[in-house]
């Protein structure tokens, strides 16, 4: 039988089927067992008798978007504080100082699967939150406040709300709300 998933608890695991249905097994009955063969054989101690196999999950691979460390348009990605510095902060090709145009269809996979945009920091503002997330000056603002740090990527996930406006333009970072520059090592989505 080919396992889709499976859960353990300290008692016991329970195995959902490629039907649905649900098994449950003592977790002092059951050994599991990475053969290298992309699946994971569920056993039973006693016998080891194989009761079901698990597909391994599929390394995800990460997309580089900007890496000041190979970046062509500039580097480190410096968001400036106050007004003026959303240029600082846009992706686009022709009025970003930092970051290319993302593509539309890259906009669409993020949304339509649920995966966020991640962003990576080496220092960020005193506050320790991002101003706006917002599609240029005329557009409502995403989100506001984002909480940010250097120890953990911000997970910046887009609605279809956010697909209606905008226009293979995110400007991911307005700074007007900030009295200190903000500086971004890395943006990226895994899949």
């Amino acid at each position: 039988m080919i396992f889709t998933s499976y859960t353990k608890t300290d008692t016991y695991y329970e195995f959902i089927g490629e039907s649905g249905q649900k098994l449950i097994y003592p977790v002092n009955t059951i050994i599991l067992t990475d053969d290298e063969s992309g699946f994971i054989a569920v056993k039973n101690t006693a016998s080891r008798q194989t009761i079901g196999l698990i597909a391994k999950p599929k390394p995800k691979v990460r997309h580089i978007i900007y890496d000041a460390e190979t970046a062509t348009k500039g580097y480190p990605a410096i968001l400036l504080h106050g007004y003026g510095g959303a240029s600082s902060g846009r992706f686009n090709n022709v009025e970003g100082t930092y970051f290319n145009t993302i593509p539309m269809e890259v906009y669409e996979l993020l949304c339509t699967n649920n995966i966020p945009l991640m962003v990576e920091f080496s220092q960020v503002n005193e506050t320790n939150t991002l101003g706006r997330v917002m599609n240029g000056w005329w557009s409502p603002v995403y989100y506001e406040n984002l909480p940010i740090s250097t120890e953990e990527p911000l997970a910046i996930y887009l609605t279809p709300a956010m697909l209606d406006t905008l226009d293979k333009d995110l400007v991911l970072f307005n700074g007007t709300d900030t009295t200190q520059d903000i500086i971004v090592t890395k943006v990226y989505y895994e899949v």
